[in-house]
């Protein structure tokens, strides 16, 4: 900014924020352009009205993965080779191919996006990234066990919320989200499975199982998986045809292995689907 200012060149700086409110970040902004300019022996050439930050992409908060980001990532990285890391790029490019769609840019327009670096972070995200996955499953045994349908990303949140199990696991799950290490992060996952395992006990639809999630294999990381409680399930099933499904290979439902609402609500396709089940 300093450098296209105190050059004239006229070129207008849009900055992407990724953590403050609009007011707070042009503020932060302009006060490091002005000590920059005069270290660079260009006191005064940065007016405020300049500094111009859209905050609307900073998500549930700084650090924290979103789905506009998660696209952004995936994307560049898939088409372009080009990899851009969670907490900065990811969010810049989510906001730059946010305003694309909706027609802020002339169709003329030449855009430059300023990517800074950082894609070291990406890997960093692994657990994050991972634990998010893990937080929709939670979400979605959740649905199973009230039996409500769940509806797709667009308002899988929003229905999550209205149901009962939401009001002990909402803040167990953002913990998981905000968690800073993979430890703590492996820590509230494990609170969320106990919470989900005494859920299925309460149920009664098996006799009584482990509600405290062990390490997987001795490594680090615990699951409730071995408590063998899809097995335990599988064992009570007396429908003869559900019976026949339950005899092969426990793949699980469609909506585990694919986002896709086309694929998902697809009737034409349900007859293909269909013989992955035997």
């Amino acid at each position: 900014l300093v450098g296209l200012e105190a050059t004239h060149s006229g070129i207008p700086v849009l900055g992407i924020g990724v953590r403050a409110p609009r007011e707070t970040q042009e503020a932060n902004v302009f006060a490091l352009a002005e000590r920059t300019a005069d270290h660079a022996g260009a006191a005064g050439c940065v007016k405020r009205e300049r500094v111009v930050a859209n905050c609307d992409y900073v998500g549930p908060g700084y650090g924290l993965p979103t789905a506009g980001m998660l696209e952004a990532v995936e994307l560049l990285a898939r088409t372009e080779g080009i990899l851009l890391d969670p907490v900065y790029s990811g969010k810049g490019m989510a906001g730059l191919l946010d305003l694309v769609r909706k027609g802020f840019f002339e169709s003329r327009q030449n855009v430059v996006f300023l990517h800074t670096g950082g894609s070291a972070g990406l890997f960093a995200y692994r657990s994050a990234l991972i634990g998010s996955r893990l937080i929709r499953d939670v979400m979605r045994l959740c649905f199973l066990m009230e039996r409500q349908y769940a509806p797709y990303a667009k308002w899988f949140g929003s229905a999550f919320a209205q149901l009962e199990s939401a009001a002990g696991l909402t803040d167990i799950l953002l913990a998981v989200q905000r968690a800073d290490t993979w430890q703590e992060r492996d820590r509230w996952l494990s609170e969320a499975y106990r919470a989900l395992a005494g859920r299925h006990n309460r149920l009664g639809l098996t006799e009584s199982m482990p509600e405290k999630p062990v390490r997987f294999f001795g490594r680090p990381f615990r699951v409730m998986a071995l408590h063998g409680f899809a097995e335990a399930l599988l064992g009570c099933v007396e429908d003869p045809e559900v019976l026949l499904l339950a005899k092969r290979r426990p793949i699980g439902s469609i909506d585990q292995f694919s986002d896709s609402t086309d694929l998902l609500e697809a009737a034409e396709l349900r007859p293909t689907l269909r013989a992955l089940y035997g």
